[in-house]
């Protein structure tokens, strides 16, 4: 047998390909490398991909003389070349090596398998594009994907791609593109631009040996001084806390139960939560902020690289920040249909793009792809204010515009105006001083906080690595709390006011406070935490609490250590006394 054109890629020369491939950091080095024939070596984001097509991966050729040895058997094998088109592929001009002959080919020995082109942006490009798409855009890279390496693509994934350069003609313009070989799809730590820490760092080792008698107290104690060049410490601590809570829900595990934190605070000062939730961003290896200039889900146009295929699907913010945050901002910014659409994303956990019948060329079609990213918003109450309906004797706090579906979708809710009227006060003054003496002391606010940016970061992505099992005592809690609640915050011919989502919320915010407290299991004091700060949130929603709870955005300077120290410890025993009553309650009224 004659192999005509043949060049496979095994899976045991990946290693040795890698050491011998060039890196690819940026588009303009793709012309320097061309000249060279080797290996190239991408580490980069999806933006978006081509219909699936179909190429010859190989086909048999015979000779047209029947008397001739070459018409019979498996002599002459075409096999596709990397970068090879259709047109090179599938050739006539074929000489048979028996009798020089034309060959011929058979068609029904023809093997076909998928290909798309992804254009794929270098990942340290995407990480300080500052989700200017535009940016991104130019620096993209199209990549020709071929078999069973489509299986796994999805856009906002990042790949380690090695493969070989060629040039293709796009309308009138030579283009740059990647033949891929081998690629694999990278984890959040991977992706990670720091190195893979192992150790505490000194002042958080420190904090967590103070408080190692308390199951509460270290994470509590982290959220306290979390953010201080932002906000004076102890203010904002429930949203401070819920930020942390939902940077350990990334990437999220196999667990069922367990799912991305979404969160959307609530508060008249947006200046300060918008410099809050772009602040705590930073810690995670992936964000995206959304802007008008973005797609939310994604779009679809026609093939931009006329290969034959059908279409173009382009990413949107959603996806990009997979395995990370995505930034909406102030949600009532957005369209009515725009509301919507995320109402739909987060309630489903899917990001839809529906795919019309102009580009199909037949019934309409939508790409589907699960949501891996934390959402974070806020919005003003009192400026994007909606008619009051007093129907019932409890009055929460102001929502705006915002509808009662949108709110069940998100996991938390933070309301920043809640609380006793004189605590509050006191946070508006000393963020107002914290502020002042920014603006005239510019580095005053950096030492504020005594653990740094970088200690923070490398004990979140140290936490994050821990994978905790529940226990059962803590999954028996959870479970129990979520039952008598929906119970009791239901009346006959009325919707429950918990959220279905609820128990799943629950279980995220217990896992996730189990890996910021440094342990790996689930324990019932975690489950308390997070039936607590739900609870909390369910409070300031709706006026009342079935377990007597007040909610507390904000510490006092005067009460620091009731929050913080044995006297908190004691308020979470008693917590723990009055929920276990609560749900035996409602258990014998059951049966």
């Amino acid at each position: 047998m004659q192999i005509l054109e043949i060049a496979y890629f095994q899976h045991h020369q990946w290693q040795q390909a890698f050491s011998k491939s060039y890196e690819v950091e940026h588009a303009n080095q793709l012309s320097v490398f061309f000249t060279k024939t080797v290996f190239v070596h991408l580490t980069g984001v999806i933006l978006g991909v081509t219909a699936t097509s179909k190429y010859t991966q190989s086909t048999r050729y015979i000779c047209v003389d029947e008397e001739c040895e070459g018409h019979t058997g498996y002599h002459f094998i075409r096999v596709h070349m990397p970068g090879a088109s259709e047109a090179q592929t599938i050739r006539s001009d074929f000489k048979c090596t028996f009798c020089w002959k034309p060959l011929k080919e058979v068609k029904t020995c023809r093997t076909l398998a998928d290909r798309i082109i992804a254009e794929v942006v270098p990942d340290n490009v995407f990480r300080c594009g500052n989700s200017n798409l535009c940016k991104f855009r130019e620096q993209a890279i199209p990549v020709y994907i071929r078999g069973d390496l489509t299986r796994d693509v999805e856009i906002g994934g990042c790949y380690d791609i090695i493969g070989l350069l060629q040039k293709t003609q796009q309308i009138e313009n030579p283009v740059m593109a990647i033949e891929a070989n081998n690629m694999r799809k990278m984890n959040l730590i991977e992706v990670s631009p720091t190195v893979k820490f192992t150790v505490l760092p000194e002042m958080i080792n420190e904090l967590h040996h103070d408080r190692r008698d308390s199951p509460w107290s270290f994470v509590l104690s982290l959220a306290f001084f979390f953010g201080g060049n932002i906000s004076p410490c102890g203010t904002y601590l429930k949203l401070k806390l819920s930020l942390l809570l939902s940077l350990m829900s990334l990437p999220p595990t196999q667990k069922a139960l367990f799912r991305p934190l979404h969160v959307l605070a609530i508060g008249h000062d947006t200046p300060i939560l918008n410099q809050l939730m772009n602040y705590t961003q930073h810690f995670t290896s992936r964000s995206f902020i959304h802007s008008s200039v973005n797609h939310l889900a994604g779009k679809v146009s026609k093939d931009r690289y006329s290969a034959g295929s059908q279409y173009f699907v382009e990413g949107g913010s959603l996806m990009y920040g997979k395995d990370g945050v995505c930034y909406l901002g102030d949600i009532c910014r957005f369209r009515k249909s725009i509301c919507e659409h995320i109402q739909t994303v987060l309630s489903n956990g899917k990001v839809t793009i529906d795919i019309a019948s102009k580009f199909t060329g037949g019934l309409p079609q939508k790409v589907e792809q699960k949501l891996e990213c934390s959402v974070w918003a806020y919005t003003d109450p009192v400026t994007n204010r909606k008619p009051q309906h007093f129907d019932d004797i409890f009055t929460g706090c102001e929502t705006g515009n915002i509808a009662k579906p949108m709110l069940d979708v998100f996991s938390l809710l933070q309301f920043v105006d809640s609380g006793d009227s004189i605590t509050r006060d006191e946070a508006s003054v000393r963020c107002a001083e914290h502020k002042l003496r920014s603006s005239l002391e510019p580095d005053a606010g950096q030492q504020v906080s005594p653990i740094s940016d970088q200690d923070m970061e490398q004990y979140l992505r140290l936490a994050n690595t821990i994978q905790p099992t529940t226990s059962s005592e803590a999954d028996s809690l959870i479970h129990r709390y979520y039952v008598a609640s929906r119970k009791v915050r239901s009346s006959s011919g009325c919707v429950a006011s918990i959220p279905v989502t609820a128990l799943q919320t629950i279980c995220s915010l217990a896992i996730s406070h189990t890996k910021l407290s440094l342990r790996s299991v689930v324990t019932e004091e975690d489950a308390l935490m997070a039936i607590k700060l739900y609870e909390e949130s369910l409070t300031a929603r709706f006026g009342y609490s079935v377990l007597s709870v007040q909610p507390s955005p904000h510490i006092p300077v005067s009460k620091t250590s009731d929050f913080l120290g044995q006297k908190n410890d004691k308020h979470m025993e008693q917590f723990y006394k009055t929920l276990v009553q609560f749900c035996s309650s409602q258990s014998y009224t059951e049966e």
